[in-house]
């Protein structure tokens, strides 16, 4: 992001997301992402939206999936975070940070909280609104998917980041709700139910990104638009037992002989190339499970940003 003008919005950019972003056990399905990319990995890789999923237990913030403990402590996550944003004080990211229920537990936003609240001066942005690239190189933003009870002294008082109204579940057309001034646009239909429906699962991405679609432009002395929503469009999808996460990311056999189904991730990246071969890229922010496997989408979707 060193490179990209301060007054870009966030909602001008084009970026990797990665899907239960910690998922790393419970193969073949609650693992979504390879072992060897790590937060850190993913974050090096140009992951700028992380998917967080935990649980409360023994008073704890644990990472899990489903049923699956990810044996990570969200404490530890973080620490990868700050990190991150310590040597890297031109990027930034977006956080999206879940309870993984049932149960829902009581303590869950205050324990959240409590692991943010020592570094959000430093590190975390949490207004209510779309901020330009500029404000917060070295920062992140929080998305929090829970129940934050009303801001008091000493919790939550500093703001909830980027707090939608609600989150309308396994919705193929997606939804677009108000977030403080501005709107947020998300897909995540994941009720894939087999692998032979890999194309609708694609269709619905390709016509969620659609209207984020623009002619390139260089990387200086261009004029951007702040009204427009941050569009997120999920390409991870799931379904026990005929599609698990691999399996539709990847896809099935040799495709490219013929022999076999072809996977999301490629799919969507032969639909990007054919949009940079046009001229043209989206704005958006796409979250994938095994983004590394067939072929570099995240590091195609990076490139979208510096294509004039």
């Amino acid at each position: 992001m060193a490179d990209l003008p301060d007054q870009m919005p966030w909602q001008d950019l084009a970026l990797v997301g990665t899907h239960d972003s910690s998922a790393f056990h419970g193969y073949p399905f609650a693992q979504c992402q390879q072992p060897s990319t790590s937060i850190t990995q993913q974050l090096h890789d140009g992951a700028r939206f992380l998917d967080l999923r935990m649980r409360v237990v023994d008073g704890e913030l644990i990472m899990y999936h489903g049923i699956q403990n990810q044996r990570a402590l969200f404490t530890s996550i973080l620490s990868e975070i700050h990190t991150f944003l310590s040597q890297h004080p031109s990027e930034s990211l977006l956080v999206s940070l879940k309870e993984e229920v049932p149960p829902i537990h009581p303590d869950f936003a205050e324990l959240v909280w409590d692991a943010l609240a020592p570094h959000v001066d430093q590190y975390w942005f949490l207004e209510t609104r779309l901020p330009t690239l500029g404000e917060i190189r070295g920062r992140g933003m929080i998305m929090p998917r829970f129940l934050i009870p009303d801001p008091q002294p000493g919790l939550w008082d500093k703001g909830v980041g980027l707090k939608l109204e609600s989150w309308p579940d396994n919705n193929p057309a997606g939804f677009e709700l108000g977030c403080g001034g501005d709107s947020i646009r998300v897909q995540d239909w994941y009720g894939v139910s087999s692998i032979l429906r890999i194309p609708d699962k694609l269709k619905v991405v390709t016509d969620h990104l659609q209207p984020t679609i623009t002619k390139s432009f260089p990387r200086s002395g261009c004029a951007f638009e702040e009204t427009r929503p941050l569009t997120i469009s999920y390409l991870s999808a799931a379904a026990i037992p005929l599609a698990p996460p691999q399996l539709l990311a990847k896809g099935l056999g040799w495709p490219s002989i013929g022999l076999g189904i072809e996977g999301l991730n490629s799919r969507l990246t032969r639909w990007l190339l054919e949009l940079m071969y046009e001229g043209k890229r989206i704005r958006g922010i796409v979250p994938i499970d095994f983004y590394r496997q067939e072929g570099d989408l995240g590091a195609l979707l990076v490139a979208m940003n510096y294509t004039p």
